[in-house]
This record gives C-alpha cells, sequence and structure tokens, in this order.
C-alpha cells in the first residue's frame, strides 16, 4: 500500500493498471526463474532464492530516508522491503549448500546463478535507461565473470 501512496502523492490519483508495466528484460528474468522453478529441483530452487534478497546497501540505507513527505514515503516503502528480504540470501545459501552434494551439484549451482544474475545486469540496465550500451553490458558481464580454475 505504500507504493500506492507514493504514486497517489506524486500523480494527484490513485494508481492504476494502465500505470503498470512489466519491461522485456525484467519479463526475461522472471521466465528464467520460473524455468528453474518448475523443475521442481532443490538445488535451482536455491539458486534462485539465493539470487534474490534485499540485503543491498540501497534498503539499508533507504530505510533511514528523511526530510520531506515523498522521502518519508519511500523509507516507509524501502523499510518494508528490508524487513521482509534482508537476510534472505543468507537463509537460501544455507539451503543451498545443504543440496549440493558433488562438484557436478556445484557446477549447476554457479551456472544457475550466473544466468540469472547476468539477465539482472540486462534488467537494470533497461530500467535505468541509456546507462550501458549492451556491448558495455557484455563487455561488463564478461569482465566480472569468473572463470573455472
Amino acid at each position: 500500500m505504500v507504493l500506492a501512496d507514493i504514486f497517489e502523492y506524486l500523480m494527484g490519483r490513485p494508481i492504476s493498471p494502465d500505470d503498470t508495466i512489466q519491461l522485456d528484460e525484467e519479463k526475461k528474468l522472471g521466465d528464467l526463474r520460473k524455468a528453474y522453478v518448475v523443475q521442481d529441483d532443490p538445488l535451482l530452487n536455491a539458486a534462485v532464492g539465493f539470487t534474490e534478497g534485499g540485503g543491498a546497501r540501497l534498503f539499508r540505507e533507504g530505510k533511514e530516508l528523511s526530510g520531506g513527505k515523498v522521502n518519508e514515503l519511500i523509507a516507509k516503502a524501502i523499510q518494508i522491503i528490508f524487513n521482509d528480504e534482508h537476510d534472505r540470501y543468507i537463509e537460501q545459501a544455507k539451503k543451498a549448500i545443504s543440496h549440493i552434494k558433488s562438484p557436478e551439484d556445484l557446477q549447476r549451482m554457479k551456472d544457475a546463478i550466473a544466468k540469472l544474475n547476468e539477465q539482472r545486469v540486462r534488467m537494470r540496465a533497461e530500467m535505468f535507461r541509456d546507462t550501458m550500451t549492451k556491448a558495455e553490458i557484455e563487455t561488463f558481464i564478461e569482465e566480472n565473470t569468473r572463470q573455472p580454475v
């Protein structure tokens, strides 16, 4: 409800279904997550869960915003997200560890996490338009992907 309050405060009217959209790269990330989850493989489910979570500094800092109605509404929304997600990646990491029984399991987990995170980079680039070209995104992913030892 807090996000709806922010929208209404900024736009002067309640949010409607026409105001919401799903960007292409976000849909691709959702489809990728679903493809792993429908396999009903606990290891891949843990990989999906591990790549989620609000432990990021954004949530820790954002929940402290102040200095006006909009900032206070945003802080309230971020606090809700932080409370829900701040330890999720730790819990999912524990689950993941319990499902890794072989080097092959570890590799499947690493491959799934890499694919999910690569798509997340593409999604964020689409959300924050024109911050990186497709070539820059691919270079970023390549330069930040560990190669097998």
